[in-house]
Order: structure tokens, then sequence, then C-alpha cells
């Protein structure tokens, strides 16, 4: 599915803003499991890679979390020419940083809320979300109050953790776009 034409480069991004790229940088490429419900997928998003290698949305049990370079309708992602020419490249594969990356990165893909510095962060997958409402997944959380979810913090062990807060939400440097700023970490659920 290509990128909408009134679709602005700024309104779903991932940015580095200290230590990317470097020598070691750790990033990951994959296709998208076909089984993801929400579409496009958004970058920026949060991804797992599951047992088939594919990326699937959201942090999840023991899966490294992988922070989205690339949305599934990208045309360096997804281009099938359009019937009028064939695509020789790409065929499906997205890259994403690694939560364990050494870097500073900053994101739309937050949910609303205060994020104060050294919040924990979480992102649901689409099927802790539930049916209808996959929109939510991949997104970063401080709180487990996506679909029903209560208020909470996220805190460490109780929930994956894929995100320190740094400097919170902050404006983006383009008009109306605020990001929040964040370092990866990769805190797996306690599942005693």
């Amino acid at each position: 599915m290509p990128r909408a034409f009134n679709a602005q480069i700024t309104d779903h991004m991932l940015d580095a803003v200290k230590g990317w790229p470097r020598e070691s940088a750790v990033d990951f490429e994959a296709k998208f499991d076909p089984a993801i419900v929400q579409e496009p997928i958004h970058e920026g998003r949060v991804a797992h890679v599951n047992a088939a290698g594919l990326f699937g949305i959201g942090a999840e049990g023991h899966q490294m979390p992988i922070f989205l370079l690339r949305a599934s309708d990208d045309f360096d992602v997804n281009n099938d020419g359009g019937g009028k020419w064939e695509s020789a490249m790409p065929h499906g594969v997205a890259s994403g940083l690694v939560a364990t990356g050494a870097y500073e990165l900053q994101v739309t893909e937050y949910a609303d809320g205060d994020y104060a510095p050294n919040d924990l962060l979480t992102s649901p997958s689409e099927a802790t979300v539930g049916a209808g409402h996959e929109a939510q997944a991949g997104l970063l959380y401080n709180t487990k109050s996506w679909h029903g979810g209560d208020s909470s913090a996220v805190a460490a062990y109780d929930i994956e953790v894929c995100g320190v807060v740094s400097r919170g939400v902050r404006p983006s440097g383009h008009p109306g776009i605020s990001v929040l700023a964040f370092w990866p970490v990769f805190i797996p659920a306690d599942e005693r």
C-alpha cells in the first residue's frame, strides 16, 4: 500500500537526537508479518521480531523491541510500481533501531499524556490492545492506559519496558509537531 499523496514527512517520524549513526549502533532488517491488522505501520512505532523472523507490532514478551526507521507504506519498503512499471526493489523489507542501542531518540508515535524525565516506557502489541484498537499498538506509553488499561505507571519487570524518557515531550522543530525524547532500553517482563 503506497503512501498517501497528502501525507507529510513529519506526520510520523523517528529521529536520532544523539548517537546514531555510529559503528556501534545496532539496527535490524525484516519484513512485516502479513498477519498484522494495523495498516499502515508508521515510522517510529515499536516492533519486535517474532518466531518467524518477521516484524510484529509493539513490545511483546522477551522479544527485542525495535524502533522502526521506515513505514510499511514508504516507497523504499513497499513499491509495486503502480501498474506502470515493474519495481526491482524493494521487497517489503523495513529496518529499525534495536532498543539496546546507545542513542537518544525522539518520536511522534506516543500516546497523549504527561511524560517526565526517567519515566519508563512500554508499547502494547496488537494482541494486548485487542481487536478494533490496533492503531494503539506500537505507540509509546508511560502508563498501562491503552484500551481499558489502568493508569498506573510502567514498572520494570511488571510489563515490557522499551525506553526511558530523557527530555519528555517537546517541539520537533516542525510547526505543530511535538515529539517524545527518550533513550531505548530493554527490560523484559518477569514471567514467573
